[in-house]
């Protein structure tokens, strides 16, 4: 969970990257918040100020790559398709974003997080 919701700030959106990078590279279990920290040229209490642990940033990090392939999935040109052409369209478009260089490597990260989770923790959530 967000400590911070100020989506703007520069420092929360290079928190952000810098964690994405470390996560897909070391997982989260292994990822340190010194590291990201670091990698994003801020102090370790601005990563808390925005983010109460590595779980709240996982979970912002996929709200975020789902918010920006939103767009992709609500263009306007489907609306002039026949609903046939349009449902294939919108499928092959979701399936594009799916299997992209970019969603890939974070779905196994989350994929391998919920693999890791004990039944005594609190499952990630992205709700």
């Amino acid at each position: 969970m967000q400590v911070s919701e100020v989506s703007e700030s520069p420092k929360r959106a290079a928190v952000l990257a810098a964690a994405a990078e470390v996560f897909l590279e070391a997982g989260v279990e292994a990822a340190s918040m010194d590291e990201i920290a670091r990698r994003a040229k801020v102090s370790k209490a601005t990563v808390y100020s925005h983010f109460e642990s590595k779980h709240a940033l996982l979970t912002s990090i996929v709200h975020e790559r789902c918010k920006a392939m939103l767009p992709a999935l609500s263009s306007p040109e489907f609306g002039e398709l026949p609903l046939e052409e349009a449902l294939f369209a919108v499928g092959r478009r979701f399936l594009d974003l799916m299997f992209s260089k970019l969603a890939m490597p974070l779905y196994r990260v989350v994929l391998a997080e919920v693999a890791r989770q004990d039944s005594n923790k609190t499952p990630l959530q992205f709700v």
